[in-house]
C-alpha cells in the first residue's frame, strides 16, 4: 500500500498529485495532514513537510520519499516496487 501525506493549500502537493496522474501512478490512498493522526505518521518518519509518499509491506514502512524534487522516473519506479 502507498499513502500520499497531503495538505489542503499546499502547491507542491497538488502539483505532485498532477505529476503522479500524469503517469498513471494512481493506486494510492491520499492522506490530509489537517487531521493529526495523519500529520502524527509523517513526524515519527521525520519528515517535516510535505508532499510524503510511504509504501507499506504488512503495516511496516518500506520506502519514503518526500517533496515534490524527483526524477519522473523515481517515482515510476517507487511505485512499480510496489
Amino acid at each position: 500500500m502507498i499513502k500520499l501525506y497531503t495538505g489542503t493549500n499546499c502547491p507542491a502537493c497538488k502539483a505532485l498529485k498532477i505529476r503522479l496522474a500524469k503517469l498513471n501512478l494512481s493506486d494510492y490512498i491520499e492522506c490530509d495532514t489537517a487531521e493529526q493522526d495523519n500529520r502524527d505518521a509523517i513526524v515519527a518518519l521525520g519528515f517535516r513537510s510535505i508532499p510524503v509518499l510511504v509504501r507499506y509491506v504488512d503495516e511496516n514502512v518500506v520506502d519514503t520519499v518526500g517533496g515534490n524534487v524527483h526524477s519522473d522516473l523515481y517515482y515510476e519506479e517507487f511505485f512499480n516496487d510496489y
